[in-house]
Formats: structure tokens, C-alpha cells, sequence
């Protein structure tokens, strides 16, 4: 499976206002190429629902990605 990233839309740019954009073009963008490598370095939001995922990154895994 090849996966892409095409940039931030809708309720994701709502979402990071407000976010340093040291943390938007650091450790949050490594964590998405990262998942574009690897999706299943995540876990499901709900058992046995695998569309919804989340994965930590950030120093001390202090951000939380949904997606």
C-alpha cells in the first residue's frame, strides 16, 4: 500500500492554530512521514475499528495525531 501526504485540510488546519509552527514543521510533520512508511506504527481509536487511528510524537510523546 502506498500512502500520501498532501498537506493539512478542513478541521486539521482548524486544528493546529495555535500550534507553534516549530511543532508543525518539526515533530509533528517527521511523525506523518513516518506513518506514511509505517500506518500500523499506530493504534485504533476504537477495538476493532482500524479506519481511526492515533500515534504519539513530539519529545516525550507529549502530541497526540488522529487521523
Amino acid at each position: 500500500m502506498t500512502l500520501k501526504f498532501g498537506g493539512f485540510f478542513g478541521r486539521a488546519l482548524l486544528e493546529l492554530n495555535g500550534l507553534p509552527e516549530e511543532v508543525v514543521h518539526g515533530p509533528l510533520l517527521e511523525r506523518i512521514l513516518e506513518l506514511l512508511e509505517a500506518p500500523w506504527d499506530s493504534v485504533p481509536v476504537r477495538r476493532g475499528e482500524t479506519f481511526v487511528r492515533q500515534a504519539f510524537f513530539g519529545d516525550d510523546a507529549q502530541g497526540l495525531l488522529t487521523f
